[in-house]
């Protein structure tokens, strides 16, 4: 495996600014017969632009990215189906308090050889110091107005799998405690 990256950082005035540029060149032999379809040697090529700008005396976020790839099979020689030339991402947060944020997020992924492009947005609320020090509770709504998350048109595909994250086209809920020490 070889992967190379160059990353440049600015900040100023609370403000950040990256951009990364990237090489990887792998030889990813998956002994497990579920990924046997993946290519077994691909190379991964690209950039990607962060921003994140602080608000409202640091109330409010606006945070995003936007990246291109150049994904491809090296034993077909052809772009690896599942993966997508562009993905952006644009974030919102909103802290009301020391102890409350709300989120608002929204995700781009372009079109691959086998699958459309599609747009989700997400909602999150986060509290801290739930009445204990260090006791978080987080919860949110994914996809929330339903787009279709199909994954591939291939049924063997590796991203297509059942995984939490490939819920289809439906809006699903979550909530995460976690507790630091």
């Amino acid at each position: 495996m070889d992967t190379y990256e160059l990353a440049y950082i600015y900040r100023r005035f609370g403000a950040a600014a990256r951009i990364m540029l990237f090489y990887s060149d792998i030889d990813a032999r998956i002994a497990d017969s579920r990924f046997q379809s993946e290519p077994a040697q691909f190379r991964s090529r690209g950039s990607e632009l962060e921003l994140e700008i602080p608000l409202l005396d640091n109330r409010l976020k606006l945070d995003g990215n936007l990246s291109y790839t150049d994904a491809e099979d090296r034993d077909l020689g052809e772009k690896i189906s599942d993966a997508s030339d562009w993905l952006a991402n644009a974030g919102l947060t909103y802290r009301l308090t020391d102890k409350l944020a709300f989120g608002l997020q929204y995700r781009y992924t372009g079109d691959r050889p086998d699958a459309d492009e599609y747009h989700t947005a997400d909602i999150t609320i986060t509290v801290s110091d739930l009445g204990i020090r260090g006791l978080t509770l987080r919860a949110g709504v994914k996809n929330v107005f339903e787009a279709n998350l199909s994954r591939s048109a291939r049924e063997d595909s590796v991203l297509n799998t059942g995984n939490l994250g490939d819920s289809g086209s439906e809006r699903w809920w979550w909530l995460k405690i976690s507790y630091n020490f």
